[in-house]
């Protein structure tokens, strides 16, 4: 078990854990200029997994399924310029040189497990990350949890 300790709280983030389904957007093209507007053909449910290939080396593998053999793309974390989100539609937004990936979560609570260990990864390797923790995102947050239960 490969555990981190989340900046000075008593909250500990198992890698292990994360794996799971997000909606991966596909991707026709990036807008020229750096922007992160995209023009995409709708998304895709795929079976996301992080596992240490090299010693301290994380990659964001996807598959088709959870039972898929092997997969269909990957992302190496220390290769990731940053790490957004957008909290509006709840996607998880990887920037990389060649282009932006946006990730969304089937549950609120699945997207803040993600979020929170992606951005703990692709922070220790230099990336940027922004945490949007708006007054306005955390009440959301609240009403939504509070209408779950």
């Amino acid at each position: 078990m490969v555990v981190f300790d989340t900046s000075g709280s008593r909250d500990k983030l198992d890698v292990t854990r994360l794996r799971g389904y997000l909606f991966k957007e596909k991707q026709m093209k990036n807008i020229p200029g750096g922007s992160d507007l995209l023009l995409t053909r709708g998304s895709v449910r795929r079976w996301f997994v992080v596992e240490e290939e090299q010693r301290d080396e994380y990659v964001l593998f996807y598959y088709k399924t959870q039972v898929s053999k092997e997969p269909s793309g990957w992302y190496f974390l220390s290769e990731l310029e940053e790490v957004d989100e957008d909290t509006f539609l709840q996607q998880i937004i990887l920037r990389h040189p060649s282009r932006v990936f946006r990730l969304k979560a089937e549950t609120i609570e699945d997207h803040r497990m993600w979020i929170q260990g992606l951005s703990l990864l692709c922070r220790s390797y230099g990336a940027k990350v922004n945490e949007n923790e708006s007054v306005l995102h955390n009440i959301a947050i609240k009403i939504l949890l509070q209408d779950s239960e």
